[in-house]
């Protein structure tokens, strides 16, 4: 019995037979929702629903798990703590992901972070002009001090958020060429970006050595928020 395989980008693989099915779904090739027919049918299913290919896919996912190092296992308990389990739709087969992007080095990150941070001291430069203004104007200085502290807080959680998500990138990381998506290289909308901003503030001193050390190089607050740093450019997959 021969099947064909349709792939994400539109395009029919095969036809091949059942044992060559087998390898691709061992290999990672084809996933449990990917489309196949029998060549004398035209109605395609998900190769899941083939039974001769159930042991492939367990064999797939014990595969993954035994590929993942310490720090991954230790970053999925921290997901299964802070992100609600919910239902994950299967990705498409390989022959989609004709590119991949790298993920951004910790260098791309350090220079984006410093260039960013120079546009947010000239903002902590006005601001503070302002707490001048303020205390010569007879405003109690501990107010003073407060109202510029929240709008400086405000500020950098306003730049962060709407720039990464409505535009996935703040100027920092467009000069250096990197970008924010979520885990599956999804678009990232306002919500998913402030949380991320928000555990950027909280775990953000911690980034460098964990991206310096993860060999994926995604700091905590990536993992948690759902979200990862990559490189714009994206390279053919070998």
């Amino acid at each position: 019995m021969k099947y064909i395989i349709f792939g994400d980008d539109g395009k029919e693989y095969g036809p091949a037979d059942a044992e060559t099915l087998r390898k691709w779904a061992e290999a990672g090739r084809v996933l449990p929702n990917t489309q196949v027919r029998n060549v004398m049918m035209k109605k395609w299913n998900k190769a899941l629903d083939l039974d001769f290919l159930k042991d492939a896919f367990e064999k797939q996912g014990e595969k993954v798990e035994e590929q993942k190092t310490a720090f991954e296992h230790g970053m999925d308990f921290l997901k299964s703590i802070f992100q609600p389990q919910k239902q994950v739709k299967e990705k498409g087969t390989a022959f989609k992901y004709a590119y991949v992007h790298d993920p951004a080095s910790l260098l791309l990150r350090a220079g984006a972070a410093l260039f960013d941070g120079i546009l947010l001291l000239f903002y902590a430069i006005v601001l503070t002009l302002l707490f001048s203004l303020e205390i010569k104007a007879g405003v109690d200085a501990n107010m003073a001090f407060l109202l510029t502290f929240v709008f400086l807080f405000t500020g950098i959680l306003l730049y962060y958020g709407i720039a990464l998500g409505v535009y996935a990138q703040t100027f920092g990381m467009w000069f250096w060429g990197i970008m924010i998506v979520s885990s599956d290289i999804g678009e990232v909308f306002l919500g998913r970006a402030y949380f991320h901003v928000v555990m950027m503030i909280l775990l953000g001193i911690a980034a460098p050595f964990v991206v310096y050390l993860n060999p994926k190089k995604r700091s905590l607050h990536e993992y948690i928020s759902g979200t990862r740093i990559i490189r714009i450019a994206a390279r053919p997959k070998s």
